[in-house]
């Protein structure tokens, strides 16, 4: 059976900061202090619980709203050296 959603998570968190993305055309760094993370349906490594602070990359034009002290929910996608966005899974919560 193939999985569905491996290395995928579902997080919330606070936006510390973002910058461009240095290896990723269109792209911008989002980092997060998580707050709450959980693994989907899936195989695949769990998110270390000891990561406080994610660096997410996401689509500029997506990330362009973002400000300091956001709250986020949203999920990503584990890859080689990077975490991604899922594509229309970015939530606002509420400011910090």
């Amino acid at each position: 059976m193939v999985s569905m959603a491996p290395n995928q998570f579902e997080i919330e968190g606070i936006v510390l900061s973002k910058q461009a993305d240095s290896q990723l055309d269109d792209f911008t760094t989002v980092v997060v202090q998580v707050t709450k993370s959980s693994q989907l349906q899936g195989a695949g490594a769990p998110l270390d619980s000891d990561s406080k602070e994610l660096d997410v990359s996401m689509a500029t034009a997506v990330a362009a709203p973002l400000k300091k002290g956001a709250m986020i929910q949203c999920r990503i996608r584990r890859a080689p050296g990077h975490f991604f966005l899922i594509p229309d899974s970015l939530k606002m919560t509420g400011d910090k």
